[in-house]
């Protein structure tokens, strides 16, 4: 389960593209926690262009000549992050400025060091957020990157420049200033009125951050909500139009069922009629055919019911001893073949009018 810092690196960084954002928040809570004055936000670095980054911004103490000095950084990640190294930018505060010609800080406060130049493609495993800030505390120890200068920077008075390490931050006594009190302005990087707006832009950035972050969630949610309110409206109109035309055969075949219905009452009406005058009904002519081929197949039909009757009283007359055994055989056999004849004959027509062609009358 995440730390209450790695929580809040991941909704600082989910806006912006890092390759591996898991691994970026667990770097950073990682030296954090080594370093309580490094605050984490977003900043823009110009590298030529505009980047917004995740900066920690802090102090990191040193030791230098017996004595404890608070240097003030900025730590930039860059989004490729573990395979690319961070930059590290050394930050004097207005009382303070970069020492000219130092062996590993450039006039713009940037750290060279041999940790960064052998970082390369798979540095990530073996180069570390503290690996990389024990080493700038190994190199500013030997050589402070700043001086302390007199007066508040932008003063017009001349400033007096003294050779050795700035007082920022200093801890064990040398100016008499209290731990707590020295250590709090370190990390606060002094008391000037930018400094103080400096960290409440900070924090509302943070704040903003993460109202940004819950606003998205919720957005997210309802967008999803709506994509499948969608779906669903699309599948409702699939199966009503299944169901429309579902109801068309329908009504088309309760239409047909009808129809067929009343001709039948019709049919029967006539024949109680005719019954009822006495008029005498031919059986034959209740059935008939509406075109040739049926005329055909109800003769076919009729041949092969007649057919099934001859062989059953051939049968019953042969079991009763009632006539010639081979003369009762060889008419069975040729009532056989008549009938299959005849029912291949019925499948064929059968198949040419797809079993209509049967009229009551």
């Amino acid at each position: 389960m995440r730390s209450a810092i790695e929580q809040n690196i991941i909704s600082l960084i989910s806006p912006l593209p890092y390759a591996d954002p898991s691994h970026v928040s667990s770097a950073v809570s990682s030296l954090i926690s080594s370093y309580r004055s490094l605050v984490p936000s977003p900043t823009t670095l110009y590298t030529p262009s505009p980047q917004t980054l995740l900066t920690l911004s802090g102090t990191i103490p040193i030791t230098y000549k017996g004595a404890t000095y608070n240097i003030p950084v900025d730590i930039y990640i860059p989004y490729p992050y573990p395979s690319q190294p961070p930059k590290v930018y050394v930050r004097p505060t207005p009382q303070m400025s970069i020492k000219p010609n130092h062996g590993h800080v450039d006039a713009e406060g940037l750290l060279y060091s041999p940790y960064l130049s052998s970082w390369g493609p798979r540095g990530g495993r073996e180069r570390t957020l503290g690996g990389l800030v024990s080493e700038a505390r190994a190199i500013f120890g030997a050589e402070p990157p700043v001086y302390a200068t007199g007066g508040g920077g932008g003063g017009g008075g001349r400033s007096t420049v003294r050779s050795g390490p700035p007082s920022y931050g200093e801890v064990g006594g040398r100016t008499g200033v209290s731990t707590t009190t020295t250590t709090a302005a370190a990390a606060g990087r002094g008391t000037t009125g930018g400094t103080v707006l400096e960290r409440l832009t900070g924090k509302i950035q943070m704040k903003v951050q993460g109202v940004f972050n819950e606003l998205r969630t919720k957005m997210e949610d309802e967008l999803k909500v709506q994509a499948g309110l969608t779906a669903n409206g699309e599948a409702v109109g699939r199966q009503m139009g299944e169901l429309g035309r579902m109801k068309t055969l329908i009504e088309t075949a309760v239409s047909d069922v009808k129809e067929r219905r009343r001709v039948l009452e019709e049919r029967v009406d006539k024949r109680n009629r005719e019954a009822s005058a006495g008029t005498k009904v031919n059986v034959d002519d209740l059935v008939k055919g509406v075109d040739a081929n049926s005329e055909k197949a109800l003769e076919l039909a009729a041949g092969v019911a007649a057919g099934e009757d001859l062989v059953y009283y051939i049968d019953r007359a042969l079991i009763a001893g009632g006539g010639d055994v081979e003369e009762g055989m060889r008419e069975v056999r040729r009532t056989a073949r008549q009938q299959f004849l005849k029912k291949a004959w019925l499948r064929k027509i059968g198949k040419g009018t797809g079993g209509e062609g049967w009229e009551l009358r």
